[in-house]
Order: structure tokens, then C-alpha cells, then sequence
């Protein structure tokens, strides 16, 4: 059969999938979730068969990982080192895993189809919720930071991965402005799954992309959109579709879509705005990044 066969796409996927993981600082279900999410990042516009069959490795492997739910070390058996939960530096051995991750993420893209792109490191905006809201607000005209519980959000972490819940409408803002350059493609990108849907919505209305300002830092706010909300526009999701990823390229200028900056865009902000015009909607989301990719 081809799937036993090491020769295989599928197996080759598999071995290499499996040796990204061996190279994460720390092996997670959210730290994987992160590298699958860039790994599909490499795959858009690849033939439906050849996404479908990267589904299906990570499908295999997360229920093999399942089924060790006491064993957080990688695949090699080797224990791994403790992830940081603070803005110091990483250790010298995270450090190296981290480095490693590029290349081999570009032969994993490689086994699909000649070509992709691989994401290049961005200034910490704390993208994976690892310290709570630490460089996040509420208010996009303001630099505030956002506490880590109030009453309708509640900061916390599951082993050493942030997520926050989110009750009623809230919008998450980071704080740290990050230069662009609009020539250059980017990806936003988050990871949520809605826990309880409102009535009225039968969801809850969810809007990731990034709020865009020009050289002397005022908010643009050209349309569409109050902001550029290249990978979810006004999309409403469910209980049902459990965890998501939401991915959207943004790059260029022009007011024809929410994938293109407006014009004179120097800096962005990542902006998270769930449950919008949903009340009785509970979202989680375990991170929010905005990445170059080349």
C-alpha cells in the first residue's frame, strides 16, 4: 500500500512533520498547532490532493500523539527544554531548535511541489497569548495595557501555552506597531474555536486582520473595513467548527479588499475583534501573528 510504502509522499510528509516537531523548542498541542499552521501556510494554492494528504499526516500524527497524553516530549524520546513564559532570552539549545525550524520547513514544502515560501521571523509581539495579554490593549487609540482579567475576558495558560476567553464582544489590539513595507507579502494569521454561540448571531462574528497607520503613526481608516481584515472579514463561526485557523495574505496598496494595505501604510498592529454584535458568543484564541513570507 503507498501509505506503507517509505518511498511514499505521505510517508516522507509524515518523517518530516515528525522531525519539525523533534526541532520545537517544546512539543505541545498548541506549539504544533503553530508549526501546522505554517506549514499550511506553504501549501496554499498547492493542488487540493496534495493539501488533503498534509491533512491526513497531521491528522495521523496528532492522534498518535493522543494517545500518549502523559508523554510531552518529542518523538525522539529525548526531553525537551522548558519553554519560557517570560521576555527573557531562550536557551541556547531552544535557540538552535528555533534556528533549524526555516530550512527544514522549506523541505517539507518541497515534498508537495517545486517552490513556496518560507515566513520570515518578525519582531515578539507575544503571538502565542505566552504571556497573557502582555502587549495587547483594547483600544486602538490607545498604547494601555490590557490587564489579564476583567469581565468579559479572562487571561490563562494550559501547561505553558496562553489562550484567552473572550465573553461577549471584545477587541484585542497590539501594542507594539510593526514596520512594513507594502511591496512585501504577509500573512496574518489566529488560532480561535467559539465555545458558545449566540442566539441572535447563531455564532459569533469574529474579524482577524491588522489596523494600519502611515509614517507618523495616525490610524488609517480608509474602507472597506475599519481595519484590514485580511483573514477574516466578518465571518461568523460556531461551536461546531471547533478550532480554526485563520489565515489571510495581505500585501500591495489599494481600497479594492481587505488583502491590501491602504496607501502610505508604514506599520501595522495585529487586531482581534470577537464576538462583534454577538453578546451571549464565548470565544477562545491561542494566538495572533503577523509574519512576512518571501
Amino acid at each position: 500500500m503507498a501509505t506503507s510504502d517509505p518511498t511514499s509522499a505521505s510517508t516522507q510528509l509524515y518523517v518530516r512533520l515528525m522531525d519539525l516537531i523533534a526541532r520545537l523548542p517544546e512539543d505541545t498541542v498548541a506549539s504544533r498547532q503553530r508549526l501546522y499552521l505554517q506549514v499550511r501556510n506553504r501549501f496554499e494554492g498547492r493542488p487540493e490532493s496534495q493539501r488533503n494528504q498534509l491533512e491526513g499526516v497531521i491528522a495521523r500524527i496528532e492522534r498518535e500523539k493522543t494517545a500518549m497524553p502523559n508523554d510531552t516530549s518529542v518523538s525522539s524520546g529525548k526531553d525537551h527544554e522548558q519553554a519560557t513564559t517570560s521576555a527573557t532570552a531562550p536557551t541556547p539549545a531552544a535557540a538552535k531548535k528555533t534556528a533549524l525550524l526555516l530550512p527544514a520547513l522549506a523541505a517539507v514544502a518541497a515534498i508537495a511541489a517545486a517552490g513556496g515560501y518560507f515566513l520570515l521571523k518578525m519582531p515578539d509581539t507575544n503571538s502565542d497569548f505566552s504571556r497573557g495579554l502582555d502587549g495587547y490593549t483594547f483600544n486602538v487609540n490607545t498604547l494601555v495595557q490590557a490587564p489579564d482579567t476583567g469581565k468579559a475576558f479572562d487571561a490563562r495558560t494550559i501547561g505553558n501555552d496562553g489562550l484567552i476567553e473572550v465573553r461577549g464582544p471584545l477587541s484585542i489590539f497590539g501594542i507594539k506597531a510593526i514596520p512594513v513595507d507594502p511591496s512585501k507579502r504577509y500573512v496574518v494569521a489566529a488560532r480561535v474555536r467559539v465555545t458558545q454561540d449566540d442566539p441572535t448571531s447563531a455564532g459569533a462574528m469574529t474579524h482577524i486582520g491588522v489596523a494600519t497607520f502611515d509614517r507618523e503613526g495616525n490610524l488609517q481608516t480608509d474602507p472597506p473595513g475599519a481595519h484590514r481584515y485580511a483573514a477574516a472579514p466578518a465571518r461568523v463561526l460556531t461551536v461546531a467548527d471547533g478550532w480554526i485557523d485563520l489565515v489571510g495574505e495581505i500585501s500591495g496598496t489599494g481600497n479594492s479588499n481587505h488583502h491590501q494595505f491602504r496607501e502610505g501604510t508604514a506599520s501595522v498592529r495585529p487586531v482581534a475583534i470577537l464576538n462583534a454584535g454577538s453578546p451571549g458568543a464565548v470565544t477562545e484564541i491561542t494566538s495572533l501573528s503577523f509574519t512576512e513570507v518571501k
